[in-house]
């Protein structure tokens, strides 16, 4: 299928929904987030999350490591390197 884009090119996909978009966003604003040095927890709050898990989908997807963000994030991790 060819669409024309909203700036009259033409494309070989299909034009994007809202709902594509608004994911599109969602996820560049959640990766650049902990990306920038945001951690997983807060993500979590903002977004809306009920488990952790999901969240770390964009903590993965921004190539950070598990461990690195969950030390930078975690107050027990804090308390211990105070020590």
């Amino acid at each position: 299928m060819i669409a024309e884009t909203s700036n009259g090119s033409w494309s070989g996909f299909p034009p994007r929904r809202d709902s594509q978009q608004a994911e599109s966003v969602r996820t560049a604003s959640a990766t650049h987030y902990i990306m920038n040095g945001g951690d997983p927890f807060s993500l979590q709050r903002i977004l809306g999350h009920s488990d952790i898990k999901t969240t770390m989908i964009y903590v993965n997807m921004a190539g950070v490591g598990l461990r690195e963000a969950h030390a930078k994030a975690s107050p027990v991790d804090r308390l211990m390197a105070g020590r």
